[in-house]
């Protein structure tokens, strides 16, 4: 079994929406996953975020719709299937094995001064295929037929004959 990814560096999005969307659609087939996060960036679901809680006064598990990550990944995503598609053929149930997720760093201006901007997100998403089998099929020996010689080729054949013949006899009367 192989091991296909996607990697994407230095993206400008929040790593904690990333690794609340992608600890939700960890284990799903990427069509699911994709039709799932179009519902997250249309506003319709919401993604639960549970290690990295906003906090607030409300009761429940907080949730968010992070239309900025969920439309990066779903970019990722079908990237991914294609990858998969190319190296083994089949592009149909698929589904997401693991994920790498870390900080980009943070963007500095020429001076060296850290940029106010945000930091920037470093993502990898990896699935499982079957590396495809080339069989090579055996070709039936079919056994080589004589050609037969064209009317043009007997007659340069002929007329080789008869300049060895020629040549032969004059030879034979220069050793007399």
């Amino acid at each position: 079994m192989a091991e296909i990814s996607v990697r994407r560096d230095r993206l400008a999005i929040s790593t904690k929406q990333v690794h609340e969307i992608l600890v939700r659609i960890r284990g799903m087939e990427i069509d699911k996953a994709v039709s799932l996060l179009k519902d997250v960036s249309s506003g319709s679901t919401p993604i639960p975020f549970k290690r990295y809680p906003s906090g607030g006064h409300k009761a429940g598990v907080p949730v968010g719709y992070p239309k900025k990550a969920s439309l990066s990944i779903i970019k990722m995503l079908n990237e991914l299937k294609s990858n998969a598609e190319n190296f083994s053929g089949v592009s149909e149930k698929l589904s997401i094995s693991r994920y790498d997720l870390g900080r980009g760093g943070y963007p500095r201006y020429a001076s060296g001064r850290i940029s106010k901007r945000g930091k920037k997100t470093n993502i990898v998403i990896y699935t499982k295929v079957e590396k495809k089998k080339e069989t090579k099929e055996k070709k039936e020996e079919t056994p080589v037929k004589p050609v037969e010689a064209t009317a043009a080729q007997a007659e340069v054949q002929k007329t080789e004959k008869e300049v060895k013949d020629v040549s032969k006899e004059n030879n034979s009367n220069q050793n007399k």
